[in-house]
């Protein structure tokens, strides 16, 4: 429990050295919440505002995390129609086909 005491007198340090700053942050908000109160029209105003933008914000997020979505998936897809090399070598039947040609044994393919 020393630490608790350590963190205590920290913050009561903190407090007393900054306090002046603490009541101003203090009185300025304890204005602006009285102001609000005394406006409620002006509130309504400033919290459909705020609403607006955070759906914005949500909204292109979306979009952004759907686009980046779409484009792995393309990629993934694209990547696997891609040939790869060395995975047709000892496929069953079609060992013999499979490794004639520029492209499956040639130099596309990188073959022997």
């Amino acid at each position: 429990m020393d630490w608790l005491n350590t963190v205590s007198d920290t913050v009561s340090e903190a407090y007393s050295q900054n306090s002046g700053l603490f009541e101003t942050a203090a009185k300025y908000a304890t204005d602006a919440f009285g102001w609000l109160n005394d406006n409620p029209a002006a509130a309504n105003v400033l919290g459909g505002l705020a609403t607006g933008a955070a759906s914005y914000f949500a909204q292109q997020d979306a979009l952004d995390q759907r686009f980046q979505f779409e484009r792995d998936l393309y990629r993934e897809k694209r990547a696997d129609a891609m040939i790869n090399p060395g995975t047709i070598d000892n496929y069953g039947t079609h060992v013999g086909t499979a490794k004639k040609g520029l492209l499956s044994n040639g130099v596309i393919a990188g073959g022997q």
